[in-house]
């Protein structure tokens, strides 16, 4: 893994790159700007969130920047973005590990997530959501790897066993953002499914969601945080590397 600075997603007025629009199917339909792709019900677009484990197999979760527009101050998992039109998604993965986090990762699609949820934070007024075809990518810290949050984009970061996480109740998962929970789940899906040779780097790390009781755990915690129920697994796509 490389460490690096920031490298700077927002232009120079500070507005962000465009966001990728898909079909349900995942395939690009054209491109928005982030805000419009976030405001009201959102526009479907391209996403990732990487979960990156350390050498004890805990699981690295960030706190959301107080000034984040959506979830603000909730916890995450490590990082989560969007590829920018045209950008393969692995490489926007290693990208955006280096701006949030100072250190550069390469990281492996192991699911999916096709998900719309509102963010409960935000007024009637003024609302915002989350609308996406989402990979998750899982990544492991090298020896000596160090974090260096930027603080613009990251509040803290602490470290959990996803047994623990899988034991929180919904009033605890109500501080994370419902993304991580359908995560977890598309992971303990896949982990149940024919597609299991590339998670063995991560056997341990998530023994805990091949346990009877994982699915109804999360799937009390995805109920309570996506309460419309507009999620479902969604296929990894070939050309995500």
């Amino acid at each position: 893994m490389k460490q690096t600075g920031k490298q700077g997603a927002a232009g120079p007025d500070g507005t962000r790159p465009p966001v990728v629009l898909v079909d349900a199917d995942g395939r690009a339909l054209g491109e928005a700007p982030l805000v419009d792709a976030h405001t009201g019900r959102g526009l479907k677009h391209l996403a990732f969130t990487a979960l990156l484990f350390d050498a004890d197999d805990h699981l690295v979760l960030a706190r959301r920047s107080a000034t984040k527009p959506l979830w603000p101050g909730a916890w995450d998992g490590t990082f989560a973005s969007h590829p920018g039109v045209g950008e393969p998604m692995g490489d926007a993965v290693h990208r955006r590990s280096g701006e949030e986090l100072g250190l550069s990762v390469a990281g492996v699609p192991l699911a999916a997530i096709d998900y719309r949820v509102d963010d409960p934070a935000a007024g009637a007024d003024a609302p915002f959501a989350e609308h996406e075809y989402c990979a998750v990518y899982l990544a492991r810290l090298a020896p000596g790897d160090e974090l260096v949050p930027d603080p613009g984009e990251v509040r803290g970061l602490r470290r959990v066993s996803l047994a623990s996480l899988l034991e929180a109740s919904p009033a605890v998962w109500r501080d994370h953002c419902p993304w991580l929970a359908l995560a977890l789940e598309a992971l303990r899906c896949e982990l149940s499914g024919a597609r299991h040779e590339r998670a063995r780097a991560f056997d341990g790390a998530l023994a805990a969601l091949r346990s009877d009781g994982a699915g109804p755990a999360l799937r009390a915690v995805i109920a309570d945080l996506v309460p419309k129920g507009e999620w479902r697994v969604a296929p990894v796509l070939q050309n995500w590397k």
